[in-house]
Parts: structure tokens; C-alpha cells; sequence
């Protein structure tokens, strides 16, 4: 990401993405200054709410991993929760008690 961010020279801005879940990742990641935005795509699959979970102070309660069996809690698409429970998408959140897949091996 520096790199990028070197190259770019501030052209353009540069999204940081990846296995950020709790507040000290989010701001450790964002404050290397190699990123002007944040993106929390998993994160927020896994947590609808996890503004609020931050604000309200419940970092605890912060999820790095789908339970199947609160799919209601998710609010996923059908075809998107099929997807997540198959748990072959290294794209898609872990599942819980799986080893998450990581795609830049």
C-alpha cells in the first residue's frame, strides 16, 4: 500500500481494504497515512451495526466470523448467504470455527 500511495502521489485517492475489524486496526491502518479511505466490506457483512457497536463502546461484541446459524441477524441475500455458508469463498467473511481463506497467498 505505501507504494501504491508513493506512486499515486495523491492523484487519486487510495482505499485500504482488508481484515480490519476492530477500532484500533481500522485507525492503526488508517493512520500509516497510506490510505484517505477505509473500507470495512467483511466487517460490516458480519456486523449490520458495527457503528454502533463502536460508539456504543461494545468492541467486544465485534465478530470476525459468520455464525450460520443467526442468518437472520446478517440480512443477507439469499444467494449471497448461500455463498457465505458454503464457506468455499475466500472473498466472503469465515465462517465460524472455520480457518479464514486469505486470497493474497
Amino acid at each position: 500500500m505505501q507504494l501504491i500511495h508513493q506512486r499515486i502521489g495523491g492523484k487519486l485517492p487510495l482505499i485500504g481494504v482488508g481484515n480490519l475489524y476492530l477500532p484500533d486496526e481500522i485507525l492503526a491502518a488508517f493512520n500509516t497515512g497510506w490510505a484517505e479511505f477505509i473500507a470495512l466490506g467483511k466487517t460490516v457483512m458480519i456486523n449490520p451495526n458495527i457503528a454502533g457497536q463502536i460508539l456504543r463502546g461494545e468492541c467486544a461484541d465485534i465478530a470476525r466470523e459468520i455464525d450460520p446459524q443467526r442468518a437472520d441477524h446478517y440480512g443477507l441475500p439469499d444467494l449471497l448467504w448461500h455463498f457465505t455458508i458454503s464457506g468455499t469463498q475466500a472473498w466472503l467473511p469465515p465462517l465460524l470455527g472455520q480457518e479464514p481463506q486469505i486470497l493474497d497467498r
